[in-house]
């Protein structure tokens, strides 16, 4: 059976468990069709994508599932984005994508689902059954209590982010009736300072 233990890449030795784990990660901002190199944003960045390959392929097992949290790619389309999805898929594990604040490449659901690898799947606004657990997610957006919201372009971001939260979770209580755990996919910090924000709330 799959044990629900939330874990993430770091600075710790490798770990192994009896049963499958879902691990999380997110802001990947790969970049393989036009370099874009990170480490301009601090040393914690060099060869970035070389670090996080070797420590997923260090922890993560085929059986274990993969949730990554937005910022994938800086691809600008989708066919930009195809060599990093290949990049992903390649490395052990299945994955689920949500989408973050970056990943402009990212159209509807169905034409990203029509073109990513076997091991990937997606949520937005949905949920995926993975058998003792399931998991939804959305991007999420800042909140009205954010310093830097504006209105209307951001309240109408976030008033959209809001009904597909209410939707993914509509979907995850069906699939999952009231008898497995739902794991949320969010790529906003549904706090701040400490408090919930909306998304939280309704979570």
């Amino acid at each position: 059976g799959l044990l629900v233990i939330l874990s993430w890449f770091g600075k710790r030795p490798p770990v192994w468990y009896h049963s499958a784990v879902i691990w999380t990660i997110s802001d990947l901002h790969l970049s393989s069709a036009q370099p874009k190199p990170m480490d301009i944003f601090g040393d914690r960045w060099k060869e970035h994508p070389q670090r996080i390959a070797a420590a997923w392929r260090d922890r993560v097992r085929d059986d274990d599932t993969v949730l990554v949290a937005g910022d994938i790619s800086w691809a600008l389309k989708l066919p930009d984005a195809l060599p990093d999805l290949a990049w992903i898929a390649a490395l052990p594990g299945r994955k689920i994508l949500s989408r973050g604040n970056h990943d402009y490449w990212w159209e509807s659901p169905g034409r990203v689902r029509r073109y990513l690898p076997e091991s990937i799947s997606i949520v937005q606004g949905d949920a995926l059954d993975l058998g003792d657990v399931v998991i939804c997610g959305t991007r999420g957006w800042i909140t009205p209590e954010t310093p830097g919201f504006t209105a209307p372009a951001d309240q109408v971001v976030y008033n959209r982010e809001l009904v597909r939260l209410e939707l993914a979770l509509s979907a995850a209580r069906k699939l999952a009736a009231g008898a497995r755990p739902i794991v949320v996919m969010f790529h906003y910090p549904p706090f701040i300072d400490r408090k919930p924000t909306e998304f939280a709330r309704r979570i």
